[in-house]
C-alpha cells in the first residue's frame, strides 16, 4: 500500500471513532463555493457508480425489484447528486434555523469530506460482499451507525451547537426535507430503479 492510502484510511477510521479533531481540521479550510458545489457532483458520480456496483453484487429481493423502474444512467446520477446537494443544503438551513452558526461553505466542506468517507467504505463493503455476502451485510450495518455516529458529530461541531440531541435533531428534519423531496421525484417518475437491472 502507499503511504497516500495509509494516510486516507487513517483519517477515514479517525472520522469515525474521532470525528470532532477531524472536523475541525475540515473547518479550518477555506474552500470557494464553486469548488465544494464541483466536489458535490463529483461525489453524487462516485456515489452512483459504487451504488450501482453494490447494488449489483448484493440485489435487492426480487419482489422489490419488480416495484422499480429502469432509468438511464444519467438520470440516475442526476438524482444521486440532486438530493445529494439537497442534503448539504438543507443541514446549513435547518441548523441555521435552530441557532446554528456554520455557513454553507462550511457545510458544504463538512458534508464533502463526510461523503468522502462514505464512498470509501462503500468500496470496502464491495470488496467484502465480493468474498462473503453475510459477512458485507454485517459490515453495512456497522459503518452505517458509525456514519451517523460521524455526521451527527461533524454537525455539531459545524453549528456549534450545545449538545449531539441538537445535532441529531438538525439531521432528521434535514433527512426528513430532502425525503419530501425524493418521494415528490419518485412519484413523478413512476419509481426508480438505478441503471444495470436490478439494486
Amino acid at each position: 500500500m502507499t503511504r497516500e492510502f495509509q494516510s486516507w484510511m487513517r483519517q477515514v477510521w479517525l472520522s469515525l471513532i474521532e470525528p470532532v479533531p477531524i472536523a475541525r481540521q475540515v473547518l479550518a479550510y477555506r474552500f470557494d463555493l464553486s469548488t465544494l458545489w464541483t466536489a458535490m457532483v463529483l461525489m453524487g458520480i462516485l456515489s452512483t457508480l459504487a451504488l450501482v456496483i453494490l447494488q449489483q453484487v448484493a440485489p435487492l429481493p426480487p419482489e422489490m425489484q419488480a416495484q422499480a423502474r429502469v432509468i438511464s444512467p444519467f438520470a440516475f446520477a442526476a438524482l444521486v447528486i440532486s438530493l445529494l446537494c439537497a442534503t448539504g443544503f438543507a443541514i446549513f438551513k435547518v441548523g441555521r434555523i435552530l441557532d446554528g452558526t456554520g455557513t454553507l461553505q462550511q457545510t458544504l466542506a463538512v458534508f464533502v469530506w463526510f461523503l468522502a468517507v462514505r464512498l470509501t467504505l462503500v468500496i470496502i463493503h464491495i470488496v467484502i460482499t465480493l468474498f462473503s455476502y453475510n459477512i458485507g451485510a454485517m459490515f453495512g450495518l456497522v459503518t452505517g451507525a458509525a456514519l451517523i455516529w460521524c455526521l451527527v458529530n461533524f454537525i455539531n461541531e459545524l453549528h456549534g451547537f450545545k449538545n449531539l440531541g441538537t445535532a441529531l435533531g438538525c439531521l432528521i428534519l434535514a433527512m426528513l426535507a430532502v425525503a419530501m423531496v425524493a418521494v415528490t421525484l419518485l412519484l413523478l417518475a413512476g419509481g426508480l430503479q438505478p441503471p444495470g437491472g436490478t439494486i
